[in-house]
């Protein structure tokens, strides 16, 4: 076991025995979702990209509950969709301008580690806030729901009203 397993095997242990001696639910969110984003920053620098696309996606999708129309629900659609196309494609486009040096800048971009499951993951609240989904999480729970370190590790893409009700839940 390296030294790095040992490492997070223990952050895990902390996390799992803070979590289980706190009485506040409240606590135990922002808990659960600090280790989840410090998990996932220390494997990916372009960390903050994806807390603003919960951000948004968060309040756009109170947005589409509003005003549930169809066009409203395609429009963050495509916001998502073109974020993540700009970080998989733009790349692949270089072959057509080899020599230009803008060129030079766009192949220091990668792909953020975990963007395509935030963005079907955001998808997913969006269609079920236009549908009229019942469960309605604070910021703190969507974006827990967004940056959850074992399902963005290992999938898979869950519903808010599944996971939402799994952080309500008085811990047993």
């Amino acid at each position: 076991m390296s030294q790095v397993s040992i490492l997070y095997a223990a952050a895990v242990l902390v996390v799992w025995m803070t979590a289980r001696v706190s009485s506040s639910r409240p606590f135990r969110l922002w808990i659960y979702l600090a280790a989840s984003w410090l998990f996932y920053f220390s494997l990916d620098a372009r960390f903050p990209l994806l807390v603003l696309s919960s951000v948004f996606n968060y309040y756009y999708g109170r947005l589409i509950r509003r005003q549930p129309r169809v066009g409203l629900l395609w429009a963050g659609a495509l916001v998502n969709v073109a974020l993540l196309g700009v970080f998989k494609y733009l790349p692949a486009f270089q072959a057509l301008f080899p020599d230009s040096p803008f060129w030079q800048h766009v192949r220091q971009i990668a792909l953020p580690l975990g963007l395509s499951f935030w963005t079907f993951q955001a998808l997913s609240y969006l269609f079920d806030q236009y549908r009229g989904d019942e469960t309605r999480p604070s910021l703190g729970e969507f974006c827990l729901y967004m940056g959850f370190a074992p399902t963005v590790m290992s999938g898979p893409i869950c519903r808010v009203g599944d996971l939402v009700p799994q952080f309500r839940a008085p811990f047993a």
